[in-house]
């Protein structure tokens, strides 16, 4: 699945764009912390140390980085079924580009695995 586009080069919906945010391409982020366009949405990633907390619009995910790798777990709304909630693991490495790439492994309610790539829409959140 591609990674959503802008509706047109360097624009972005209003709701996507807070007030205070840096808008940029791919390098906007210089590590993982910032917002991200991705296939789930627009994910917004803390890093603190090696930390790494991240919300998206219907789950959240935690994890560690180490040596440009992003690993960790995440939970989320089931398609469908709000009440009910998946779970799995994700990988993410940053790309030469500013970009990521890496995978989600849902756990539950089955196992499945789907690619994961994003792109920076913001390095500094307010």
């Amino acid at each position: 699945m591609p990674v959503p586009s802008e509706s047109a080069p360097g624009a972005l919906p209003a709701d996507l764009v807070p007030a205070g945010l840096v808008i940029g391409g791919g390098r906007a982020c210089a590590g993982f912390s910032g917002r991200w366009l991705t296939e789930v949405g627009v994910l917004v990633l803390i890093v603190t140390g090696d930390a790494v907390r991240g919300t998206y619009p219907h789950g959240t995910l935690d994890g560690r980085i180490s040596a440009g790798v992003l690993t960790g777990t995440w939970q989320g709304a089931v398609a469908g079924d709000p009440a009910a909630t998946a779970r799995g693991h994700v990988e993410a490495r940053l790309q030469p580009d500013g970009t990521t790439a890496g995978t989600w492994t849902t756990l539950q309610p089955v196992a499945a695995a789907a690619r994961l790539s994003g792109r920076c829409l913001a390095s500094r959140l307010p």
